[in-house]
């Protein structure tokens, strides 16, 4: 205590001398004092190693100085602060290791280590009440509430029909003793009829070639379907349908064989007889030959001779409701197009936007004079060709070639000593039609033709460049074109606006008006060719031929979805049909069952397999981790487990519910990963760890014990096997020294570490720049201890 008296004195000493001696001498004489003992929480003052802080003081602590800034790592249970915590735990440290002492609530250290906590909660489904129970019932959902499982609910389809929620949801509810619900039983088997369960519901199931053909269950399938008049599936009708001329009843469903003329039998139901319309154009001469023209809103199918060699035409006629019908806006065409030719097979060709035919068929916007366009049907003019003028409000465009009066331009009067007008320019010369003095030299007179590219009608008229236009001319005073680039076309015949038209477009495919399209198909434009790329919903081309397009109806019976789709020909399948283009299985052949509910593979499941055991829904091969079975008489046998799996419980309806590579369950049933400072894995049924726990390492590679060295050990110093010389200690991954020779210039080997000792102890403060405040334990020498100052030599 006097001591530390004294010390406070010789700093207020230093206090009073600072301002005298100059801030470095202060220090110098602080930094010696502070050696006595001064505490770290002492502004100004410097802490010394080993020696508790106020804050730390009392509570087993050791405070150990570091450089500021500094940080540094310490290891769990090696450092001067334990810094073991864990989830749900009490920790603490022993012998060096992190020890569990106690968990929290109702969590519990199952998988015994102490690395992870208290980690299983035993209020969850995997560990209720105690660990490992894991609330799991067959075809059930599991709770746990209290410690205790319960069997909340059911699956689809199951039931706990007997009571005990040990056995979870036990009964499948599709079979004829549990129909929908325990103990609902299906009625017994009728005549020529098995009672059986479908979606939860009895029905009866008829043998093959009967039918319940009164919906009365109480006898059966009394109806025989090959029977005379019953020919096919429970039709009272004898199968002639409307149109119907002659039937064949020999393969047991009725099939018709001949049509009266004009109909046909497309859809191949016998219900609605020969419903097909030759004459409609629907099937304009066959079957799903639907009538199809180019830009055509309505069509109908006209035929020849006594209603042969049909073809489809434009539907000109006007229907009772169409009162505003009128013969001379081409009823049938589309909006914007026309029958200009009158040829059939082009449809509407013509494209009542452009200038030629704006509006109508040959009502023409082109004008040698104006620039026009076609909009609604209306040609509007835009301004006056090259050359020409619109001199009066609303007038017409006049030449200003020839006119005295309006000489190149409106109002432009020749003077009388030039009274004549040529090529837009006065003149004195009366130059003959098609020539003009253009040079405005009289001397070599009308030297100018005005059909040239540069003078085409006028002086300084230049034809082109022309949009598209490979050549053009000028004839008549009017540029001309003589022909377009590859791919492009004058259609509306006005040559002022160039090649306008692109032959690459579905519209003008390869030619002015060449649409391109297939009857009920869709027509794209391919290096100005047209090419069938595909077929409006419903339809196929089944014969590979795009002259009739998709000539095929795919809502039909051999061709459902796709051309050549048979329904009836499916796998498997006794009976089927199509509805909206997809095909329906009526009815399976035995054994068989269509599980699935796909339409393209049939009664796709067998019923004698392991898959389909039975039913749709019994599926061996599904129960958990099974990877063999077999079925005998609608029953599962011979489970075999998937590799990785066991059967832990003992309990097949569960299949193999436990995996075999967790750490409790590592290649065996209850085979538990315990490694030694490390997080256990399991891998392919071996048990193994993950990264060691800082300052632990495995050393004799050896999976199963973990990371049973310590990296602080004389034999294991940092790294596996790196022994520190002549049994020196090992702190911080670092072995201590055995001698003064391991250490550097001016270090000792005090206590197995290299420490600096250079300095002599003195009474007196030290030579500026010498002292050695550091080495005042080790001043000359390990353990000579200074009482004020440790000085160096003087450098």
């Amino acid at each position: 205590m006097r001591l530390r008296q004294g010390v406070r004195v010789l700093l207020w000493i230093s206090a009073w001398l600072r301002p005298r001696l100059g801030l470095l001498r202060a220090a110098r004489w602080t930094a010696a004092l502070c050696v006595c003992g001064c505490s770290v929480y002492e502004p100004g003052l410097l802490p010394i190693e080993g020696r508790p802080s106020r804050a730390s003081a009392g509570a087993g602590a050791t405070f150990v100085p570091r450089p500021a800034g500094a940080v540094q790592a310490t290891p769990e249970c090696t450092g001067s602060r334990p810094t073991c915590v864990r989830d749900h735990a009490a920790i603490s440290c022993a012998a060096g290791s992190c020890r569990l002492l106690s968990c929290q609530g109702a969590y519990r250290d199952c998988d015994g280590r102490a690395d992870n906590g208290c980690e299983a909660d035993l209020s969850s489904n995997a560990h209720c009440g105690r660990c490992g129970a894991s609330c799991s019932f067959a075809h059930g959902v599991g709770h746990c509430a209290q410690g205790r499982c319960a069997l909340l609910g059911c699956h689809p389809g199951y039931a706990d029909c007997d009571g005990n929620a040990a056995n979870g949801c036990e009964s499948a509810l599709d079979s004829p003793g549990s129909c929908g619900a325990c103990g609902r039983v299906c009625a017994a088997d009728r005549p020529q009829a098995s009672a059986v369960c479908r979606a939860g519901q009895c029905v009866l199931q008829c043998r093959a070639g009967y039918g319940d053909c009164n919906a009365r269950a109480e006898d059966g399938c009394e109806q025989p379907l090959t029977a005379a008049g019953a020919c096919g599936p429970c039709t009272s009708l004898s199968c002639v349908g409307p149109r119907v001329t002659s039937v064949d009843c020999a393969s047991g469903p009725c099939e018709i064989t001949s049509c009266a003329l004009g109909f046909e039998d497309c859809n191949g139901s016998v219900q609605d007889g020969c419903e097909a319309d030759l004459l409609a154009a629907a099937n304009c001469g066959s079957c799903f030959a639907s009538c199809s023209l180019p830009h055509v809103a309505a069509t109908r199918c006209e035929s020849g001779v006594a209603g042969r060699d049909a073809q489809c035409a434009i539907d000109r006629s006007c229907g009772p409701d169409e009162l505003d019908c009128d013969l001379t806006r081409k009823r049938g065409c589309a909006e914007g197009y026309a029958d200009c030719d009158g040829a059939t097979e082009n449809g509407c060709e013509t494209d009542l936007r452009r200038l030629n035919h704006c509006g109508g068929c040959g009502s023409s916007c082109v004008s040698p004079r104006e620039l026009s366009e076609c909009r609604g049907g209306m040609c509007v003019s835009t301004g006056c060709a090259a050359g020409h003028a619109r001199c009066a409000a609303q007038g017409e465009c006049l030449s200003l070639q020839d006119d005295p009066q309006n000489c190149g331009a409106c109002g432009r009067s020749c003077p009388s000593s030039a009274a004549y007008c040529a090529g837009g320019r006065c003149t004195t010369l009366a130059c003959n039609p098609g020539s003009a003095d253009c040079d405005g030299d009289a001397r070599n007179r009308c030297e100018t033709g005005l059909n040239a590219l540069d003078h085409c009608g006028g002086c300084d008229v230049r034809c082109g460049p022309l949009p598209h236009a490979r050549s053009v001319s000028c004839r008549d005073g009017t540029c001309q074109i003589g022909s377009c680039d590859a791919g492009f076309a004058d259609c509306d015949g006005d040559p002022k606006n160039g090649c306008e038209v692109s032959l690459d477009t579905d519209d003008d495919c390869g030619g002015c008006g060449m649409a391109c399209h297939f009857p009920q198909g869709v027509g794209q434009c391919r290096d100005r060719k047209c090419a069938l790329v595909g077929c409006t919903p419903g339809r196929g081309d089944c014969n590979r031929s795009p002259a009739d397009g998709c000539e095929h109806d795919l809502r039909t019976t051999d061709s459902c979805g796709r051309c050549g789709h048979n329904c009836n020909a499916l796998p498997h399948v006794a009976a089927g049909s199509c509805s909206g283009g997809t095909c329906q299985v009526e009815r399976c052949q035995p054994n068989f069952a269509d599980c699935d509910g796909l339409p393209d593979n049939g009664c796709e499941a067998d019923l004698r397999l392991a898959t389909s055991c039975g039913s749709c829904q019994n599926d061996c091969s599904k129960l958990a981790n099974v990877a063999g079975a077999s079925c005998d008489s609608g029953r599962c046998v011979g489970l075999t487990c998937s590799t990785g799996f066991g059967d832990c419980n003992a309990d097949r309806r569960d299949g193999c519910e436990r995996p075999l590579s967790s750490v409790t369950d590592c290649g065996a049933c209850q085979r538990r990963c315990q490694p030694a400072h490390a997080p256990a894995e399991c891998s392919a049924g071996v048990c193994g760890h993950g990264a060691c726990e800082p300052g632990y390492a495995d050393c004799d590679g050896n999976a199963e014990n973990g990371c049973e060295a310590r990296l602080d050990s004389p034999n294991h110093c940092g790294a596996c096997g790196n022994a520190c010389e002549g049994g020196a200690p090992c702190k911080n991954g670092q072995c201590g020294c055995a001698r003064d020779a391991q250490c550097g210039p001016g270090e000792s080997c005090c206590n197995n570490e290299c420490l600096n000792t250079v300095g002599t102890c003195f009474p007196f403060p030290c030579i500026p720049g010498t002292a050695k405040p550091e080495n005042n334990a080790n001043c000359g020498g390990c353990g000579q201890a200074c009482l004020l100052f440790c000085c160096g030599p003087l450098l």
